[in-house]
Protein backbone atom coordinates (compact mmCIF):
# COMPACT_ATOMS: atom_id res chain seq x y z
CA UNK A 1 0.00 0.00 0.00
CA UNK A 2 2.82 2.66 0.83
CA UNK A 3 4.29 1.73 -2.35
CA UNK A 4 0.91 2.81 -4.60
CA UNK A 5 1.19 5.92 -2.45
CA UNK A 6 4.25 6.88 -2.97
CA UNK A 7 3.75 6.57 -6.77
CA UNK A 8 0.65 8.71 -6.59
CA UNK A 9 2.26 11.24 -4.69
CA UNK A 10 5.43 11.19 -7.23
CA UNK A 11 2.97 11.25 -10.41
CA UNK A 12 1.06 13.94 -8.60
CA UNK A 13 4.62 15.53 -7.90
CA UNK A 14 5.24 14.99 -11.90
CA UNK A 15 2.19 16.86 -13.23
CA UNK A 16 2.97 19.97 -11.17
CA UNK A 17 6.15 20.30 -11.61
CA UNK A 18 5.20 20.12 -15.32
CA UNK A 19 2.20 22.42 -15.17
CA UNK A 20 4.26 25.16 -13.51
CA UNK A 21 7.25 24.97 -16.10
CA UNK A 22 4.64 24.97 -18.48
CA UNK A 23 3.43 28.17 -16.73
CA UNK A 24 6.59 29.63 -15.51
CA UNK A 25 9.00 29.07 -17.56
CA UNK A 26 6.89 30.55 -20.36
CA UNK A 27 8.28 33.79 -21.71
CA UNK A 28 5.21 34.91 -23.52
CA UNK A 29 3.37 34.76 -20.27
CA UNK A 30 5.78 37.96 -19.04
CA UNK A 31 5.63 39.62 -22.26
CA UNK A 32 1.81 39.91 -22.31
CA UNK A 33 1.20 40.13 -18.78
CA UNK A 34 4.10 42.63 -17.73
CA UNK A 35 5.19 44.28 -20.87
CA UNK A 36 1.98 44.55 -22.86
CA UNK A 37 -1.10 45.07 -20.46
CA UNK A 38 0.87 47.12 -17.91
CA UNK A 39 2.07 49.42 -20.81
CA UNK A 40 -1.91 49.61 -21.69
CA UNK A 41 -2.70 49.87 -17.88
CA UNK A 42 -0.43 52.63 -16.89
CA UNK A 43 -1.20 54.71 -19.63
CA UNK A 44 -4.87 54.80 -18.08
CA UNK A 45 -6.24 57.86 -16.15
CA UNK A 46 -5.66 56.78 -12.40
CA UNK A 47 -9.22 57.20 -11.58
CA UNK A 48 -9.79 54.62 -14.45
CA UNK A 49 -7.01 52.24 -13.31
CA UNK A 50 -9.34 49.83 -10.72
CA UNK A 51 -11.78 49.36 -13.75
CA UNK A 52 -9.00 48.39 -16.29
CA UNK A 53 -7.50 45.96 -14.05
CA UNK A 54 -11.13 44.30 -13.38
CA UNK A 55 -11.53 44.47 -17.13
CA UNK A 56 -8.39 42.51 -17.69
CA UNK A 57 -9.16 39.47 -15.20
CA UNK A 58 -12.48 39.01 -16.83
CA UNK A 59 -11.21 36.79 -19.44
CA UNK A 60 -9.61 34.43 -16.43
CA UNK A 61 -12.54 34.55 -14.70
CA UNK A 62 -14.21 33.33 -18.11
CA UNK A 63 -12.33 30.39 -18.66
CA UNK A 64 -11.80 28.89 -15.47
CA UNK A 65 -15.81 29.27 -14.67
CA UNK A 66 -16.71 26.34 -16.77
CA UNK A 67 -13.84 23.78 -15.52
CA UNK A 68 -15.39 24.86 -12.22
CA UNK A 69 -19.08 23.94 -12.93
CA UNK A 70 -18.11 20.55 -15.19
CA UNK A 71 -18.43 18.45 -12.00
CA UNK A 72 -21.72 19.35 -11.23
CA UNK A 73 -23.49 18.91 -14.46
CA UNK A 74 -21.59 15.47 -15.34
CA UNK A 75 -24.85 13.96 -15.05
CA UNK A 76 -26.20 16.19 -17.50
CA UNK A 77 -24.50 15.58 -20.38
CA UNK A 78 -24.19 11.61 -19.71
CA UNK A 79 -27.17 11.37 -22.44
CA UNK A 80 -26.28 11.84 -26.08
CA UNK A 81 -29.25 14.98 -26.41
CA UNK A 82 -27.90 16.94 -24.02
CA UNK A 83 -24.80 16.81 -26.39
CA UNK A 84 -26.91 17.44 -29.19
CA UNK A 85 -28.83 20.49 -27.50
CA UNK A 86 -25.51 21.94 -26.49
CA UNK A 87 -23.86 21.34 -30.01
CA UNK A 88 -27.17 23.42 -31.40
CA UNK A 89 -26.81 26.27 -29.23
CA UNK A 90 -23.11 26.77 -29.58
CA UNK A 91 -23.65 26.29 -33.62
Amino acid sequence: MDVARARAASQVRNAVSQAAGFTFLNPHVYLDTVLLIGSIGARQPSDLRLWFVGGSAAPAARVQHPGLRARSLRPVFRTPRAWQVLDTIIG
